[in-house]
């Protein structure tokens, strides 16, 4: 019977490995633009340790994460893009991170 069951573990890990690496190639190609703003979320805080990042793909689609981060907790969001737009209402953070995900990268600039 172990001999079986370590057949099986095999089998699962072998399986999962692959499923793993078809994510990971579909997540390299596919979030292409990212954009990035921080900001101070609150007050007297400083350090700009609150953010929101976007992780689209060449239509524009993909997701935006928010952490909004406070003295004694931290919170994250994520929130659906399709085109450039979410079916929730975005705040002007996330809005600025999607715009800066839509400009594409020139040479040369930093």
């Amino acid at each position: 019977k172990a001999i079986q069951s370590a057949s099986v573990s095999e089998t699962r890990i072998e399986y999962l490995t692959k499923a793993i690496q078809r994510i990971d190639s579909s997540f390299v190609q596919g979030f292409r633009r990212v954009g990035l703003h921080r900001y101070d979320a609150v007050s007297n805080q400083g350090g700009n340790q609150s953010f929101s990042v976007a992780l689209l793909d060449d239509a524009a689609s993909g997701v935006v994460l928010s952490v909004i981060a406070g003295r004694a907790e931290s919170r994250m969001y994520c929130k659906a893009v399709v085109r450039g737009e979410s079916n929730l209402t975005l705040s002007d953070e996330e809005t600025i991170a999607i715009n800066r995900a839509e400009i594409p990268c020139q040479q040369g600039s930093g």
